[in-house]
C-alpha cells in the first residue's frame, strides 16, 4: 500500500504510480488536498480517509475502486465518473462526499448503490440524470439539478430527506 503523507498545503503527483501488478491500494490519509494527474496503474483502488482527493480522469485513479472513507472527492474539471467506469463506493459507516468547486458536473450513470448519505459541497452544480441509489442527499452549497429529460425515473427513491444549507438549491 502507498500512503502519501504531507502536512500543510496541497501536493500534486503527476508521474505514473505503478504497483508492478501487486494490487496495492493508495490511501489518502492527510487533511490536505492530493492531486493525482498521471496515468496510474496500481490495482488495489484509492481510499480517501481525510481531506480532498482530485483526479481529472479515470486513468488518474488506477484500476481499482474509489472508496470514500471520510474524505471527499474534489471535482476541478467537469468529468463524469459514473459513466467513465469508476467504481465509486463507500467504506462501512462512511458517507460519500463530493466537492464540486466552481463548475458544473453531470452524472450520466447511477450514483450508488451506497448504504450511506451523499454530501455535495462547493459552489458548482451537480446534475443527476439517473437514479441515485443512496440514502439522504445533503447539499451543503451550490446546487443539485435533477434532470428528467432522457430518463423518466425517480432520482432519489431511497432518500428520506434532502437538506439544503448555505443558500444551496435543488
Amino acid at each position: 500500500s502507498y500512503y502519501p503523507r504531507k502536512t500543510g498545503g496541497p501536493i500534486a503527483l503527476s508521474g505514473p504510480i505503478s504497483d508492478q501488478g501487486m494490487g496495492y491500494t493508495l490511501y489518502k490519509t492527510s487533511f490536505n488536498t492530493l492531486f493525482l494527474r498521471g496515468t496510474n496503474t496500481y490495482g488495489g483502488g484509492t481510499v480517501i480517509s481525510n481531506g480532498y482527493l482530485s483526479a481529472t480522469c479515470k486513468e488518474n485513479l488506477g484500476t481499482g475502486p474509489l472508496v470514500c472513507a471520510g474524505g471527499a472527492f474534489l471535482f476541478e474539471t467537469p468529468w463524469d465518473l459514473t459513466s467513465a467506469g469508476v467504481a465509486l463506493t463507500n467504506a462501512p459507516g462512511q458517507d460519500v462526499r463530493l466537492r464540486i468547486a466552481d463548475q458544473n458536473v453531470t452524472f450520466q450513470g447511477e450514483l450508488g448503490p451506497f448504504n450511506a448519505n451523499v454530501y455535495k459541497s462547493g459552489l458548482g452544480t451537480l446534475t443527476l440524470t439517473r437514479t441515485g441509489r443512496h440514502y439522504n442527499l445533503l447539499v451543503c452549497s451550490g446546487a443539485v439539478n435533477l434532470d428528467y429529460t432522457e430518463h423518466i425515473e425517480p432520482k432519489l427513491p431511497q432518500a428520506w430527506y434532502v437538506n439544503l444549507y448555505n443558500n444551496a438549491s435543488l
